[in-house]
């Protein structure tokens, strides 16, 4: 199932990459990611990496495609059990340039996603289920600097419910600082 996301989200790379006349970048990002979820007494961090496909649509908005994942899970300790917490998004975010110079042009960003994961409990209490998938949103601002680097500030907004019967919906926010690098592809 996974692979077929995968394979879904690069079919989409290239309809919008042949339909598109603009200016399309591929890119690469590495993150660090935080949690802020619902009723959590401590905060967990983990790093992520993922691709990025974007075009330009007006002088002063992008649209682009992402996929993103965790590079190691969410890890929480609590009464002797710890859980880990893994999450992917496939998703489409656009960014406005609201001050466009040819050094930095700082920008904000929305994007709506679809993710996925899962948790695994051990300790003294064992255990393993997926998340169902859910639509999530997320905001951002970020700057690009030349030669394509850039940096952003991401909030994922989503609410999870495991896929086991008598699960109830949780807030699964996070954020991340990300890193990345975009090379133009036509």
């Amino acid at each position: 199932m996974r692979l077929a996301k995968i394979g879904i989200f690069f079919v989409m790379i290239f309809l919008i990459a042949g339909l598109s006349q603009a200016q399309v970048v591929l890119g690469v990002q590495a993150g660090y990611n935080n949690s802020a979820f619902e009723d959590q007494e401590s905060a967990a961090s983990t790093f992520s990496g993922g691709v990025i496909l974007g075009t330009d649509i007006a002088p002063i908005v992008d649209l682009g495609l992402e996929y993103n994942m965790l590079f190691s899970s969410f890890e929480f300790d609590q009464a002797g059990t710890t859980a880990k917490i893994s999450q992917n998004l496939i998703g489409v975010w656009a960014r406005w340039y609201f001050i466009p110079l040819p050094t930095l042009s700082p920008y904000i960003r929305g994007g709506v996603g679809y993710y996925s994961g899962k948790v695994e409990l051990s300790g003294n209490q064992t255990g393993e289920a997926d998340f169902k998938s859910a639509v999530g949103f997320n905001v951002g601002a970020g700057v690009d600097m030349p030669m394509g680097l850039y940096g952003e500030f991401v909030y994922h907004i989503v609410s999870r419910e495991l896929d086991v019967s008598g699960a109830t919906s949780m807030g699964y926010n996070n954020w991340a600082i990300n890193v990345g690098y975009s090379f133009d592809l036509l």
